[in-house]
């Protein structure tokens, strides 16, 4: 059963009882809290910007289904005004302890604390990872052997600075191999995501948990969350005011440990099982390219591929899901969740749903998409203008350029 949000209430009442520092400044519980819990949204610890939709029940503001700003577990200004932290109780694991569900909730609120105390630590470019080299395999022996290292210095009784060096030797040889968007883009994420669990860990009383060999050559975003936490970790155990260093000067948190601690120059050799390992999951990742694609092909539903003629206007990503693209083998991007988009003449989106892009520009995603595909159509309707809908799916333009071919439907925007 899912997460009710009197259960969620009960968790943040947690964070009234402790009063210790999770980091400078960072009070979560009057973090004000979006939250959908699978029929109706709720707006704890703070009245509505605007009073539309909203109603006073029980102490609380309540919005009947799924507030339109409510997509997933992030951090939102509500109206442009007010930042909240946002939680989809309903995709939350069933079962979950109230200790756990208020680690989840500081997670969440510390991302809120970050969007009001802007640094240079929390800027991350998330489109770095859309040309990052997952499948090479000498990143992969390099990443594998930092992960190996840094579980060996989180569990150290003792030497946890020679462990902590090894994985920073590791850390060294592997960024060589990588662009500097691409050493950016891990460090700042270690920074914004790793930190959030950092905070989230504390309140657990855990250490992280880091997955052995590594995880799956795609999840280097998800695998920030882990491995900063971890450098966060030592930061704590070398006993120096490092957040400030973090936050007012945006250094890095493997670069502060460095500076402590130093970095092996001479590594151990590596072990024919991690070899194989990446050797594995350079061939995997094109397997799961293709799985992926396989998967989405074979939706059930109409199809709709929206095109822009050369010399249009793309359309441009106005919201999307990071965890959940992938990058296929031609450069186009499968998107597993959510999107949003548009120009100037069509709006669209999917929740829940599937699409693919193409670019418009040498950059999968940032230079804006000729093309996109939707499956799980499910009504298309001309009247002032063209309608579709279906299962997750909605677009809106205007009439003109929409036909029908071999039961697909297909529509060309000048």
């Amino acid at each position: 059963m899912a997460q009710t949000t009197e259960q969620l209430q009960q968790a943040l009442s947690l964070l009234q009882e402790n009063t210790a520092s999770l980091w400078p400044d960072f009070t979560p519980a009057r973090t004000p809290f979006l939250v959908f819990d699978g029929q109706d949204s709720w707006l704890l610890h703070s009245d509505p910007p605007s009073p539309d939709g909203w109603q006073r029940q029980v102490g609380n503001w309540s919005f009947p289904g799924r507030h339109p700003q409510l997509q997933a577990n992030t951090a939102i200004l509500l109206d442009d005004l007010l930042p909240v932290a946002t939680i989809l109780l309903s995709d939350l694991p069933d079962g979950l302890s109230t200790r756990h569900l208020t680690a989840f909730a500081v997670h969440e609120a510390f991302h809120v604390y970050q969007g009001q105390h802007p640094s240079s630590a929390w800027n991350a470019d998330e489109f770095s990872a859309l040309t990052y080299p997952v499948g090479d395999e000498q990143v992969l022996i390099a990443r594998a052997m930092e992960t190996h290292a840094l579980h060996r210095a989180l569990h150290a009784e003792q030497a946890w600075q020679d462990w902590a060096r090894v994985a920073l030797g590791w850390r060294e040889q592997r960024f060589e191999r990588l662009s500097a968007a691409h050493q950016a883009y891990e460090r700042a994420l270690e920074q914004v995501e790793g930190l959030a669990h950092h905070v989230e860990l504390r309140v657990l009383n855990e250490l992280p948990r880091l997955t052995q060999p590594d995880m799956s050559a795609e999840q280097v975003r998800q695998r920030t969350y882990t491995v900063g936490a971890t450098y966060a970790a030592f930061l704590d155990r070398l006993s120096f005011d490092w957040q400030t260093e973090v936050q007012e000067r945006g250094s890095a948190l493997d670069t502060l440990v460095a500076a402590r601690v130093g970095i092996e120059p001479e590594l151990m050799a590596v072990p024919d099982a991690i070899r194989l390992w990446a050797k594995e999951e350079a061939i995997q990742v094109q397997q799961r390219q293709a799985a992926a694609l396989t998967a989405f092909e074979t939706r059930s539903g109409q199809r709709l591929t929206l095109t822009v003629t050369d010399g249009a206007e793309p359309f441009w990503p106005r919201g999307f899901d990071p965890l959940n693209i992938r990058v296929l083998a031609d450069g186009s991007l499968l998107h597993g969740r959510f999107l949003q988009f548009g120009n100037s003449l069509v709006q669209g989106g999917v929740l829940g749903s599937m699409c693919r892009t193409w670019g418009a520009g040498p950059h999968p995603f940032n230079s804006g998409f000729r093309q996109i595909e939707l499956a799980d159509v499910e009504r298309v309707v001309e009247a002032t203008g063209i309608q579709i809908s279906g299962a997750g799916v909605s677009v809106q333009g205007p009439q003109g350029g929409l036909e029908q071919k071999a039961g697909k439907w297909h529509w060309e925007i000048s």
